[in-house]
């Protein structure tokens, strides 16, 4: 059953991978307007560096890293002896 939870999260962290990877355009406006909507009295300094392309350069980076250690974890969950 921990097995089938560790794939499971494999999956989870792959997924978020690819869509940090091919859509960062479309959870910069889901964090900006997740930011706006609640915090909007609340100065926020990193909500102008959300609307900068490092911002995407920086989630595609992270979707790339995210995809490479989804990958190593599930293969070494493979090769790990069945108990």
């Amino acid at each position: 059953m921990n097995i089938l939870f560790a794939y499971f999260l494999v999956i989870l962290v792959l997924l978020m991978g690819l869509i940090s990877l091919f859509w960062p355009a479309k959870l910069q406006k889901l964090a900006l307007r997740y930011n706006k909507m609640m915090l909007p009295r609340v100065p926020n300094p990193l909500y102008e560096w959300k609307k900068t392309a490092d911002y995407l350069l920086m989630m595609r980076i992270l979707g790339l890293v995210s995809i490479v250690a989804a990958l190593l974890i599930g293969y070494g969950l493979s090769r790990a002896p069945i108990r």
